[in-house]
């Protein structure tokens, strides 16, 4: 717990042979795609084979951690990698403080593959803004907070075809279910328009919200359309939650 410029720790056994060092969660990323304006090249990248674990910044509570992201970036591979513990667990509650995303493209046919994706602080993976074609698949997912999917599009943005296949999704038993979590979540928010995508062949259980949510936030101005869904899976519901 970080607590007026004091990292305290309580061990469940004697510290001195629990542990050869204590660290502070000071890193924002693990793995950072720079935008097209810096010095990097963030196209025909392939990301594979890590475990990412524990960005935060628990020093600035608005910031905004991510495991591994493209900030932009287009024909990029992230595979095969174990990336949890990314941010605060539910970080919008109360505000928006130290809100976690393990997987975060911004950029157009990306494939986000056979990744492990646990305990992230919002969202699991995610497309945010505006961008096209980016592939979703063959993912395991399980307690992350807000959400496991997500694909934005925001304030006019215009994401298209976005698609998410042969993914499974759940909740574990150490799951805090104080909190709801969608499963798969394509939003428009702020006039947004988020069109074309399709979500087919994802196993989902153990659920506590809606398995699929399509969500137009801004009905005057933004739009989800021609979104098609066909041959999901989903099973062990709790109580009250929709598909």
């Amino acid at each position: 717990t970080w607590s007026n410029g004091y990292l305290i720790v309580n061990p469940p056994n004697d510290p001195d042979t629990r542990y050869t060092s204590i660290e502070a969660d000071a890193r924002k990323w693990c793995v950072k795609g720079k935008g097209s304006w810096g010095d990097y090249n963030n196209d025909w990248i392939i990301v594979q084979d890590l475990e990412c674990r524990y960005a935060s910044d628990i020093s600035v509570p608005t910031a905004l951690p991510i495991g591994i992201g493209f900030y932009t970036g287009s024909n990029n591979i992230v595979q095969r990698n174990t990336v949890s513990y990314i941010g605060k667990l539910n970080g919008y509650t109360p505000v928006n403080e130290n809100i976690g995303t393990c997987i975060s493209f911004r950029g157009n046919n990306n494939i986000a593959q056979n990744n492990i994706v646990h305990d992230c602080g919002t969202h699991g993976i995610e497309v945010i803004g505006s961008w096209s074609n980016n592939i979703i698949q063959n993912n395991e997912l399980y307690n992350n907070y807000h959400g496991s999917i997500e694909s934005f599009a925001f304030n006019g943005d215009t994401q298209s075809g976005t698609i998410i296949r042969y993914n499974k999704i759940y909740r574990t038993a150490d799951y805090d279910s104080r909190y709801s979590s969608n499963n798969i979540f394509i939003n428009s928010e702020g006039g947004g328009i988020n069109t074309g995508a399709q979500i087919y062949y994802n196993i989902a259980y153990n659920l506590n919200t809606n398995g699929i949510q399509l969500r137009n936030a801004d009905k005057a101005t933004g739009v989800v359309t021609n979104v098609k869904i066909w041959n999901n899976t989903f099973y062990d519901m709790f109580p009250g939650s929709v598909v």
